[in-house]
């Protein structure tokens, strides 16, 4: 249950943002850069050098990012996993009067 709605907030994320900024960059480069490259072709040249390093710093960053919130989410899961079985056997614990260490497990 944990994983859909993790995935389902994802997948809304990145659709919504991605589309507007894919039709920002199309109008970018079809319409600005002409006229940026009219006025001042050496100007624009040094307003697009950096554009490869921060491409390569950014899928690098991205990457990073994926793995931490992989991490993340295995890490929710397995405390929403832990969390529905304590609830579901709240009164066999009761029962055999275990709370404090179930509490215990919460805890770490």
């Amino acid at each position: 249950m944990n994983r859909i709605s993790e995935d389902v907030g994802r997948v809304r994320m990145y659709l919504g943002p991605s589309i507007m900024y894919g039709l920002q960059l199309i109008t970018l480069f079809v319409m600005l850069i002409p006229l940026m490259f009219t006025i001042s072709p050496t100007l624009t040249w040094y307003a697009l050098i950096p554009l490869p390093v921060l491409s390569i710093s950014i899928f690098y960053v991205n990457n990073i990012i994926d793995q931490r919130a992989e991490e993340i989410q295995k890490s929710q899961s397995r405390l929403s996993t832990f969390v529905q079985e304590a609830f579901s056997g709240i009164r066999v614990l009761k029962s055999f009067t275990r709370e404090n260490e179930s509490l215990e497990k919460f805890t770490e």
